[in-house]
């Protein structure tokens, strides 16, 4: 948003007054850019970091400043940008310029603040929120809650995670509805079991509750989540062993399956496991990328000769 701001500044310099639609686009453009900057720390950790929730909180003082009040689907902008990074300290201040506008915070607003102290880790925080608005009479929904599953699982807490998916399955309380789990549900419950080597818990989760109970087909998102186990414990072995746990409940090797396989293969360099990825390539009918073939074949090449 340099341009834009850049433009700003030369109208105010002229004497013109930017009105509030151009100030909400300007509000906009500062969360693309801060997604855009997230995707490009996950290949350059190391980069340069703009502080865009700070100028988009510039931007709502500004609003204040020309007397066009932000709405509240404005400040829940600026929220779900902080929930991104998981900027508490900023999400509450919001919270405070809400209340202060005489506006009343809903469950969104709540959901994106209960996602922030989830990005930390920050468990007492999430589950605090949560209860706080119920204080406050705004009945949780299926994200709040997911947002607390996930505060419990990074906390490695599974004793709170299960508490809060019996709370979210239930009937609490006048207004309170029942919510039937989907799949992040169940990916969150695994994420939680597996973070503390649970794993026949992690998979009673996904045959049982997911694709039993839930009727839902595991896909490749889940399929990851052991993936990423395996391969931090660098069991690649055990890998081909889950695919078919996971054929049975249901999913189909698809290319994103064989891709995720690939990669964790190449990743932890086992050229040993290559011939097993080209034949479930194979059973799949998968035509692998040639680019990523070649490196399949390269490091296959590499362990022949290693162990010749």
């Amino acid at each position: 948003p340099e341009g834009s701001f850049e433009v700003l500044n030369m109208m105010e310099q002229s004497g013109g007054h930017p009105t509030q639609l151009i100030l909400e686009a300007l509000i906009d453009a500062c969360s693309q850019q801060q997604q855009l900057q997230q995707q490009q720390r996950r290949t350059h950790p190391k980069g340069e970091r703009e502080d865009y929730i700070d100028r988009a909180m510039r931007i709502l003082l500004r609003m204040q400043e020309a007397s066009y009040p932000p709405s509240l689907r404005t400040y829940k902008h600026v929220l779900r940008m902080c929930a991104q990074v998981g900027n508490s300290e900023k999400a509450l201040a919001i919270l405070d310029l809400i209340k202060e506008a005489g506006l009343q915070p809903n469950e969104a607003v709540y959901a994106y603040l209960i996602e922030c102290f989830a990005t930390q880790g920050n468990k007492e925080k999430a589950l605090e929120t949560l209860e706080r608005m119920k204080v406050s009479r705004v009945v949780p929904a299926r994200r709040a809650y997911h947002a607390a599953l996930r505060a419990c699982a990074q906390a490695k807490d599974t004793t709170a995670l299960l508490s809060m998916f019996e709370k979210m399955t239930a009937k609490e309380g006048e207004g309170g509805e029942e919510i039937t789990p989907n799949r992040i549900t169940y990916n969150h419950l695994i994420r939680g079991h597996l973070r503390v080597n649970e794993l026949d818990k992690a998979y009673t989760v996904m045959e049982q509750r997911m694709a039993k109970e839930g009727g839902l087909t595991p896909q490749v998102d889940t399929f990851k989540l052991f993936v990423n186990y395996f391969f931090g414990r660098r069991d690649i072995e055990t890998i081909f062993s889950a695919v078919k746990q996971f054929r049975k409940a249901g999913m189909v090797v698809n290319a994103d399956v064989v891709a995720a396989v690939a990669e964790c293969v190449m990743k932890a360099n086992e050229g040993s496991k290559v011939a097993s990825v080209l034949e479930l390539a194979k059973e799949g009918g998968i035509v692998i990328p040639k680019t990523v073939h070649k490196a399949l074949v390269s490091l296959e090449a590499k362990s022949v000769n290693n162990n010749g």
